[in-house]
């Protein structure tokens, strides 16, 4: 897709600036209640949706290292990693973010899991620059 995007945009002698994003701790930091109403906004049926949350909300850790070894204690947002589930509830988690550019003035996000492409066309760099800024905003 993005080199399709590119070398359409420079065919038409226009300039193409992309932001690759890597998401630091993605998994980790999901809040499960925007989760949830992600999955609901999105249509998903309640009875799963009730089913992912008493899944996600029963989670318990304990920390050790060294001699030391804390109490279990319950771990209120996040998604295991290696969960099978959690690569499709991190998309539903971050869908939002394919509303933000719009696609018929050259702006567009691709998404895959915890990493995002943000592509901008225009005229020339200070124009893809100012459309960069503008979706980052």
């Amino acid at each position: 897709m993005l080199t399709k995007t590119a070398k359409d945009a420079w065919h038409k002698g226009q300039v193409v600036s992309a932001l690759f994003l890597d998401i630091k701790g993605a998994f980790p930091s999901v809040d499960i209640d925007r989760l949830i109403h992600n999955m609901r906004k999105r249509g998903i049926p309640k009875e799963y949706t009730e089913w992912m949350k008493w899944c996600l909300g029963n989670i318990h850790t304990m920390l050790s290292f060294d001699n030391y070894q804390t109490a279990a204690f319950i771990v209120t947002n996040g998604l295991d990693q290696g969960d099978p589930y959690s690569g499709i509830c991190y998309l539903l988690y971050n869908a939002d973010l394919l509303k933000i550019p719009v696609p018929k003035i050259g702006k567009q996000i691709l998404l895959f899991v915890d990493d995002a492409l943000v592509t901008v066309i225009g005229k020339d760099f200070a124009e893809t620059h100012k459309k960069l800024r503008s979706i980052m905003n």
